[in-house]
């Protein structure tokens, strides 16, 4: 099993996504993919979900194997992470509902509900201190 893993670390992108099941067998990317991400990751350079700026992904709302036309539609793109770093890799939890051979349609709803958990927990947080400035 440890030899399985060290293989995973070295072996290219392309075998350890296919691995993974995040790439079905017989997909294939277009040559402009590449350009795009690094587009995408320049424009939007944190996780849309929890803010990290680290191991990022630009992940298909829809798939690029089901829906090819959509491959490099800009609107199609989200950048999610897989660093873990509060906890969750947002990639696999939020894209893939914790299986990368799932597909979340509801990942933009799943984001827009976690930010706005998020304000509110800060509006709550900031409250008291609000109200402590206010009293005589």
């Amino acid at each position: 099993m440890l030899r399985i893993i060290q293989s995973l670390k070295s072996a290219p992108t392309k075998l350890k996504d296919r691995i993974q099941g995040k790439a079905p067998k017989g997909s294939k990317r277009s040559p402009k993919w590449p350009a795009l991400r690094k587009k995408h990751l320049k424009e939007n350079p944190k996780c849309a979900h929890c803010g990290s700026l680290k191991k990022l992904e630009v992940h298909h709302l829809k798939p690029f194997h089901a829906h090819p036309e959509l491959e490099l539609d800009p609107k199609n793109l989200i950048t999610l992470c897989e660093s873990k770093e509060r906890g969750v890799d947002c990639h696999r939890f939020v894209g893939h509902l914790g299986n990368y051979r799932l597909i979340n349609v509801k990942t933009l709803e799943m984001v827009a509900l976690y930010q706005a958990a998020l304000y509110q927990a800060a509006l709550t947080v900031a409250a008291p201190d609000q109200q402590k400035q206010e009293t005589p």
